[in-house]
């Protein structure tokens, strides 16, 4: 979600185009770890979308999740101003997002919890607790069983991951106080994963993660890692961002972040900003072969992840192409593939006329250090249908990207009819993606034969102080042996 000027765009783009290269290009990769991680639970529930199917209706039906403010949350109009030249102080100008219902429903019971400290928990943690529930019953498996399951690598059972970045429920019990209510709602980050853990009885690594909007990202290659290296036999990645106070739409407003026409025009010549999204969603990952030795549905495999950041620029939030392309070369290298694989990019795209600009810059750079075709992979946002969702923003595109994999087709990006024309596309390894159509798989070269290479995407998320990921995803193809 960074916001720059022209000045800045420029100046940091001209250093990257002159810089020389890290290295020539190189048509065979070298792998740094072959452990493939399987994604063997999901759940979701973001605007309009509780599970991958309504998530995809929404998006092949070209569809916007996007609402005014609920009253249930705040009174909008004691807030909203339409100046967003001059933003008045303790005011915003964008009164549009991405909305879950019903935020408050909760039944603390059913996870032994009384229903007085239930109403003091943070709505993200009592949602974050619902989600884990329902992905351990989408993967077939109870708590009792993965509270007991170890590998002959891992000693301890179930790893614990959460991206967020949202914390605003506490500052409801200041209004409250002002008002003479003295009520104390806590919001918490450490215990986002430590009541996970501690209710599900999981001994594994228990981590909230805070990078800003490369939060659930974040967590998902740290989770991988974890698992790699045998501090987990199974990790839960969640990532959840909910908005229940004002505070954050008028800080964005200050900064001039936010789009006045409540839409996220990512790649658009209409680009003024991001709109904010509310969203929860959890993964269950297992190492792929335990995953095979356990016949478990396998919904994709994260094929390579990397993390960075973007070091000093010309300013705080002003992104850098040069770390940028690093990040996803270290993934590329990570997944042991050529970007000719690559189908499809979910990019961060939150829609500014300069940032998705230099997003474009990194990918560029990365991709021509291994091939010089032109505009052959589609790149879109999932922003542009349900928000940016900051902390969680991650996940909802590894969702697009498992429910694109499902269906076997791509999905258009909202609002591309006339492009961002700061972008040569033509220039680039890029185009976005505009209509729905069949996701085709690439033909690869093996030795002196054609073979059909699964179908892979990428994801990358950028956070707002510099704290960068990208992920690489593969479809899973079952081994299907000839029977004699």
């Amino acid at each position: 979600m960074p916001y720059f000027s022209f000045e800045d765009t420029a100046i940091q783009a001209e250093k990257v185009e002159n810089e020389p290269k890290l290295f020539e290009r190189e048509k065979q990769i070298i792998s740094i770890n072959q452990d493939d991680i399987a994604i063997i639970g999901v759940n979701i529930r973001f605007p309009k979308a509780n599970n991958l199917d309504e998530l995809w209706s929404l998006l092949a039906n070209e569809e916007s999740a996007i609402t005014k403010v609920p009253e249930e949350r705040w009174n909008n109009e004691a807030y909203y101003d339409s100046d967003n030249i001059k933003v008045k102080q303790g005011k915003y100008y964008c009164p549009w997002g991405g909305f879950l219902k019903d935020i408050s429903d909760f039944d603390p019971l059913f996870f032994g919890i009384t229903p007085k400290e239930a109403e003091l928990m943070d709505p993200q943690e009592r949602l974050l607790l619902e989600s884990v529930w329902h992905v351990m019953e989408d993967s077939g498996y109870t708590k009792e069983v993965l509270s007991h399951q170890y590998t002959e690598k891992s000693k301890q059972n179930v790893g614990v991951f959460i991206g967020c970045t949202s914390y605003t429920y506490n500052l409801i019990g200041i209004d409250e106080w002002n008002k003479g209510n003295y009520v104390t709602p806590n919001s918490l980050p450490w215990s986002l994963a430590n009541r996970i853990s501690f209710l599900f009885n999981f001994n594994g690594p228990s981590v909230t993660l805070d990078t800003a909007c490369s939060s659930s990202l974040t967590a998902l290659h740290i989770a991988c890692q974890s698992l790699k290296n045998g501090d987990c036999s199974t990790a839960i990645v969640g990532g959840v961002n909910l908005y229940t106070h004002p505070n954050k739409y008028v800080l964005f407003s200050q900064l001039h972040m936010l789009s006045p026409t409540g839409k996220c025009h990512a790649f658009s010549i209409d680009a003024d900003g991001f709109v904010p999204g509310e969203g929860v969603a959890s993964l269950l990952l297992k190492p792929l072969k335990e995953a095979k030795k356990s016949k478990d549905h396998i919904y994709g495999i994260v094929k390579g992840s990397s993390i960075n950041h973007g070091g000093q620029t010309n300013g705080y939030t002003v992104p850098n192409p040069k770390e940028q392309c690093n990040l996803i070369c270290n993934a590329l290298n990570d997944a042991n593939i050529s970007p000719e694989e690559i189908g499809y990019i979910e990019t961060h795209g939150t829609g500014t006329i300069l940032g998705d600009p230099i997003e474009v810059t990194g990918i560029t750079k990365a991709y021509k250090k291994y091939t010089d075709k032109k505009m052959f992979c589609p790149i879109g946002s999932v922003k542009s249908n349900i928000g940016h969702q900051e902390g969680v923003a991650g996940l909802a595109g590894i969702a697009k990207i498992l429910a694109q994999l499902k269906y076997k087709k791509l999905a258009p990006s909202l609002y591309t009819n006339e492009l961002n024309p700061n972008i040569k596309f033509e220039e680039t390894p890029l185009f976005v993606q505009q209509k729905l159509e069949d996701w085709r798989t690439i033909m690869i070269e093996k030795g002196n034969q054609l073979i059909e290479s699964p179908r892979k995407a990428a994801i990358s998320g950028f956070g707002a102080g510099g704290a960068n990921a990208h992920v690489i995803i593969e479809e899973y193809k079952e081994d299907r042996k000839k029977q004699k």
